[in-house]
């Protein structure tokens, strides 16, 4: 998103396999512009309200997060030996299960959240980005 970046919260999972939404559609068709971008917020923001999905915006100027160049993903359970991560590199899809490197992601996870919005000022903020969209596209 080019206004922040989403952060997943452990234990955040889909109860089911979702059918493709409109942020899928609009990614799978980029020349669409403006209002293909703001159908995708739109809807980021619906998907989020689900009990099992949470969004998180983590301003660009919020400088105390060292945050990765890559995308993951924290599988947790109620063994934290047997949490795993799943990472994007630009070598490939990596998967981490040693105890440090968990310890590492879920740190990160913490720091991401205290500098994050709050999940209502997160969709808030993603719904005023959506609105001078359509205000200024219409």
């Amino acid at each position: 998103m080019a206004a922040g970046s989403a952060a997943v919260h452990p234990g955040s999972r889909p109860a089911a396999e979702p059918e493709p939404s409109d942020a899928l559609r609009a990614l799978a068709f980029p020349g669409e512009g403006p209002p293909a971008f703001s159908r995708q917020l739109g809807a980021l923001v619906d998907a989020s309200e689900q009990p099992n999905i949470s969004i998180r915006v983590v301003l660009f100027d919020a400088d105390t997060i060292p945050l990765p160049n890559e995308n993951f993903t924290y599988f947790e359970g109620p063994v934290q030996e047997l949490d795993t991560v799943q990472a994007d590199s630009g070598v490939g899809n990596l998967i981490f299960d040693a105890p440090a490197n968990t310890a590492r992601f879920r740190s990160l996870i913490t720091r991401i959240g205290l500098a994050a919005l709050s999940e209502q000022e997160s969709r808030e903020y993603i719904r005023s980005i959506k609105k001078n969209m359509e205000s200024k596209y219409a």
